[in-house]
């Protein structure tokens, strides 16, 4: 009697498995190797950066002073405004009741 309850324990736990947590399972191992597979397109893209900003530092060392004058004159800007603001000295409100 008892080794019936055992298989039927066990199989009721295969039925679960094929159901939602058997697609679980898949949706988890496919997820794993998606990660796997970005991580070496990643440090293949990482290293080719790394080689051209050594071979060729110019538009790299362009890019970044272009960058920074772009801040610094955004910046300036903002200040500029803000301490330039002009705010009315009256307000006139109209209305009819």
């Amino acid at each position: 009697m008892e080794s019936n309850r055992t298989s039927d324990v066990l199989s009721s736990e295969v039925i679960t498995q094929s159901g939602w947590k058997g697609k679980l399972d898949r949706f988890k191992s496919r997820g794993m190797s998606t990660v796997s597979s970005m991580r070496s397109t990643m440090r293949g893209s990482v290293s080719k950066t790394q080689n051209h900003l050594r071979t060729h530092p110019g538009p790299w060392v362009a890019s970044a002073v272009g960058a920074g004058f772009g801040v610094g004159l955004l910046g300036r800007l903002l200040m500029h405004r803000k301490v330039d603001r002009g705010m009315p000295e009256v307000i006139v409100i109209s209305g009819v009741c």
